[in-house]
């Protein structure tokens, strides 16, 4: 048993210093003051600590006999057995918390705090809105997005005080007249928007450069393809680079989904593939595909904000009457009709 005594019973004397090999007493100056040595900066220099330590070493490794009283040993190597000595004591000392560690960081005002008799005890008040249901979606967030999809200027709009009465059912917008309801489809109004406002846009206030560019794999044919559109493409913002078989996108259209950029190349390619028109009038095509791919599609209640934005924006287009598919963008229902159909 290797015994090390706290740092606070240190002695004036060497009196209480005691090294065993083998169970077998002896003194060595040399070995203590390895362990002194070990102490160095944690006690007096001219007090000593106090040890109880026993070796156990291999005896054809010692030699007994350089004393008449035997109680000095000769080791084989000494040195060896210094550092391991000094080594072990400071392990001791920090493994068994025997060297006194002092926080200066720590405040003082804490423990004051834990000495201070603690005041009445009371229930805490736990204040609950019964009313809260978070799967409800507050209609007045912009959770469509549909105000980022928009391309005019929304300012008209947001600092005017003219609200017009609108509402929605399913995929329809409502607008309440004098004499008349308009009936307008929610996505072909958008479509309408967007289509208008591709055909006026150009690259240099309209493309956006990716983080990252995205790769896109393509046949030889389909490269070629994408390649007889290139000037077109550019025009609406759209920048890639050819690697092979490779076709890196670097910027798209700031009103462009990226996660639909090979949809969008897909697209073109097909419409180059169906079209035999003029590359000139191929900006139209790409117009059409783009506006199909990003106009909304209702699945929330839109916010009035958005309804109004929507609303706003389409009565700016030079064509009102259709999308550009062709098809009819809404459909009044007067007072007479309403009559015939329901009379008064």
């Amino acid at each position: 048993m290797d015994i090390l005594q706290n740092l606070s019973w240190q002695k004036k004397t060497r009196g209480e210093q005691y090294l065993f090999v083998n169970k077998r007493f002896f003194k060595s100056n040399y070995l203590s003051h390895a362990i002194k040595s070990a102490f160095k900066g944690l006690i007096d220099e001219k007090k000593a600590p106090t040890f109880y330590i026993n070796f156990e070493i291999n005896p054809s490794q010692i030699d007994v006999n350089i004393h008449p009283n035997k109680t000095e040993i000769k080791f084989s190597n000494e040195k060896s057995i210094y550092s391991i000595l000094r080594s072990a004591v400071k392990k001791s000392l920090a493994q068994y918390n025997l060297i006194p560690s002092i926080d200066f960081n720590l405040d003082q005002a804490f423990f004051n705090e834990l000495d201070r008799k603690p005041d009445k005890i009371s229930v805490p008040n736990i204040k609950i809105d019964k009313n809260y249901n978070p799967f409800k979606k507050d209609s007045q967030n912009t959770s469509s997005n549909l105000l980022n999809n928009l391309l005019l200027d929304s300012s008209d709009y947001v600092n005017s005080n003219t609200k017009n009465d609108l509402f929605q059912i399913e995929n329809f917008m409502i607008s309440i007249e004098f004499d008349s309801l308009k009936i307008f489809s929610i996505r072909k109004m958008h479509k309408r928007v967007l289509y208008e406002n591709y055909l006026n846009l150009t690259s240099e206030n309209n493309s956006i450069n990716l983080l990252f560019p995205i790769d896109l794999f393509f046949s030889e044919s389909e490269i070629s393809t994408i390649e007889e559109i290139k000037s077109s493409l550019n025009k609406f913002g759209f920048k890639y680079i050819l690697k092979e078989k490779m076709l890196s996108v670097l910027a798209i259209p700031s009103n462009c989904d990226e996660s639909k950029i090979r949809d969008y190349f897909e697209d073109f390619i097909e419409s180059k593939i169906n079209n035999t028109s003029l590359e000139t009038d191929f900006k139209i095509e790409i117009a059409k595909k783009l506006c199909n791919r990003n106009a909304y599609r209702p699945k929330t209640k839109l916010s009035s904000i958005e309804m109004e934005a929507l609303y706003a924006s389409f009565h700016k287009c030079k064509n009102q009457k259709f999308c550009p598919s062709g098809k009819k963008i809404w459909e009044s229902l007067t007072t007479k009709l309403i009559t015939k159909l329901i009379k008064p």
